[in-house]
């Protein structure tokens, strides 16, 4: 196997990187970075996601269905 990254390692996802920024942002700052959304998987479902960044470098992910919350899906159509 063949990589681009350091040590012959695959490269990172854009993703990733941005998670290592705000990790190490929690950990550099000494507090919480909490980043929060919404997210529509193909043409199913609507989720809510919650990441945490911890101070202590955890991370802290949870994804609900915004239905389970009370969101109607599909919206009502207008």
């Amino acid at each position: 196997m063949s990589g681009t990254g350091r040590h012959r390692r695959p490269a990172a996802p854009p993703d990733a990187l941005a998670d290592l920024d705000q990790r190490v942002r929690a950990v550099a700052d000494r507090v919480p970075v909490v980043e929060e959304g919404v997210a529509r998987l193909g043409e199913g479902a609507v989720f809510l996601y919650r990441t945490t960044y911890r101070p202590d470098g955890t991370v802290h992910r949870e994804l609900t269905r915004a239905d389970a919350v009370g969101w109607p899906f599909p919206p009502p159509a207008t």
